[in-house]
């Protein structure tokens, strides 16, 4: 019957299938190096994958420390603040005193100045208390040497 006619056709043109035979045997050998070419890329992807991934957690880990290193200066920044306020604050304080002290040295020099004056004119103002009392004197005297006068005091005297 009929696979006597199948038989035939296959017989008849042997070549053909031959030909298909091979043809398909290209083809599923063209798409098993697609699928290897593919295979071979996502295992690449999927290595680069793991990486980036790898990358990803040491960049999370090295962001992690940031974070506690910029709150630590942060913290620092804070207790060099308040130490630089209280220099300042120590600095004024200085700057005050020390404006004191050299008004007052101010003051001593003008005292030193007054009494190195007076030293010097000392000397002079001694000579001219002694010209005075010398004169006083001679006043004194002149009368007591006029005896009417001597004699008026004696009036006096009684």
């Amino acid at each position: 019957g009929g696979s006597e006619t199948t038989q035939t056709t296959v017989l008849l043109y042997p070549d053909a299938l031959a030909s298909q035979l091979q043809q398909a045997e290209q083809r599923i050998q063209r798409l098993e190096q697609e699928l290897d070419a593919q295979t071979k890329n996502y295992q690449s992807v999927a290595a680069s994958l793991e990486r980036v991934t790898a990358q990803c957690k040491q960049l999370e880990a090295v962001n992690k420390q940031v974070i506690a290193q910029a709150k630590e200066s942060d913290s620092i920044v804070a207790i060099l603040d308040s130490q630089c306020k209280r220099l300042e604050a120590d600095n004024k304080q200085v700057t005050a005193q020390a404006k004191e002290h050299q008004s007052r040295a101010a003051t001593l020099e003008k005292i030193v100045a007054q009494c190195k004056q007076l030293e010097e004119s000392a000397p002079s103002k001694a000579d001219m208390l002694q010209k005075k009392a010398a004169k006083l004197e001679d006043k004194i005297r002149l009368p007591c040497a006029d005896p009417a006068w001597t004699a008026q005091f004696r009036l006096c005297l009684q």
